[in-house]
């Protein structure tokens, strides 16, 4: 009996062995599984990335397309008219000098100070008017360009 005791002990040996042999195979499919995990999220970093590039090339030629025609837009003190601004001039001295006889206390003085600056006031609307234009001028190629 001996003998079988020595040959039951060999055998639980061997099923220890095995079953130490069978988790590490477990591990190592485990581990392999993990590897496949790991390529499709490389080759989902790689598509991602290919995006970013394609983006931001997008991103810039919108960029050119939006400056060219900004850049060869003059800027809007050269496009408002220069009558506009003596008039403008005109009409403020108009009012000053008006101003000025009204503390003098000259008769009718009240009046010329209301229409000098009611004439003021439509000269300033006009500039206003004429600097809106030149911004809409300006604004409406860039706004034909991101609708397009």
């Amino acid at each position: 009996m001996p003998e079988q005791a020595e040959l039951d002990g060999r055998i639980a040996r061997l099923e220890a062995a095995l079953g130490a042999t069978a988790k590490a195979l477990e591990a190592a499919k485990a581990a392999s599984d993990l590897s496949g995990e790991l390529a499709e999220a490389r080759a989902a970093l790689a598509e991602a990335q290919a995006r970013i590039e394609t983006l931001e090339a997008e991103a810039q030629l919108r960029a050119e397309d939006v400056q060219a025609p900004v850049a060869a837009v003059p800027p809007p003190a050269a496009q408002a008219p220069a009558e506009d601004g003596v008039k403008l001039r005109a009409a403020l001295d108009e009012l000053q000098a008006s101003a000025d006889a009204l503390r003098d206390g000259n008769e009718g003085a009240a009046d010329a100070a209301l229409r000098a600056e009611n004439e003021a006031l439509r000269a300033a609307r006009a500039m206003d008017l004429a600097e809106m234009r030149a911004l809409l001028e300006e604004l409406e190629p860039m706004l034909e360009s991101a609708n397009a």
